[in-house]
């Protein structure tokens, strides 16, 4: 199955050699529904029985694909069937691996997307970058940077900045629900859904 995954530029900077076409890699897979609404992104929409813990270090809900299973953490709290959509992401950092074994894929393509920021004023008098509402830009490459870049900081309100890359995965060997957790509810299915392309 061929499917798009993201990788946050910290995770990259900080831990994870930078993918490139044509190599195998293992892939730890959750859903992130905090990007439902990304450009240009294949996004998966299910519908899931939700955790009832409402413990942000609860048990994952487990959507099960054709080939493999991805993993989403529940922050609702609350129980019962819940809708979702959202893209995949790879994460080196999180107990993924605890809920769901790792799949391993073939690298077919790299993006190195770039979103514009905004700078904000903090309550507490000083300032942060947040993400606007315009649409990311994707770069083609044959293998993601180490080191991501943004525009120079020259006083403006608001600069693009490199956040990751989008990888291009066929997924060859697929990962499924490890045992691990007795918590863990029961799978969801999850469809495919293509945004407005901008890839």
């Amino acid at each position: 199955m061929r499917v798009w995954v993201f990788v946050e530029s910290w995770q990259i900077e900080c831990c994870w050699p930078p993918p490139a076409v044509g190599e195998s890699r293992v892939w730890n897979l959750g859903l992130d529904v905090g990007q439902a609404g990304v450009d240009g992104v294949r996004v998966w929409d299910g519908i899931v029985e939700a955790s009832t813990a409402a413990d942000p270090g609860g048990p994952p809900a487990v959507f099960r694909f054709e080939d493999f299973d991805v993993s989403w953490w529940d922050r609702s709290g609350h129980a019962g069937p819940t809708s979702v959509s959202g893209r995949l992401f790879h994460d080196v950092h999180t107990d993924i691996g605890d809920v769901v074994a790792p799949s391993t894929g073939t690298v077919l393509g790299v993006r190195v997307e770039q979103r514009e920021f905004a700078v904000r004023s903090d309550p507490g008098g000083g300032v942060s970058w947040t993400p606007t509402d315009e649409p990311a830009g994707y770069r083609p490459v044959q293998v993601s940077p180490k080191w991501f870049a943004g525009e120079p900081d020259t006083g403006a309100t608001s600069r693009r900045i490199e956040t990751g890359v989008l990888v291009d995965v066929e997924i060859t060997a697929g990962g499924r629900r490890r045992a691990v957790r007795s918590a863990v509810v029961p799978a969801g299915r999850l469809t495919p859904r293509d945004l407005p392309n901008v890839l």
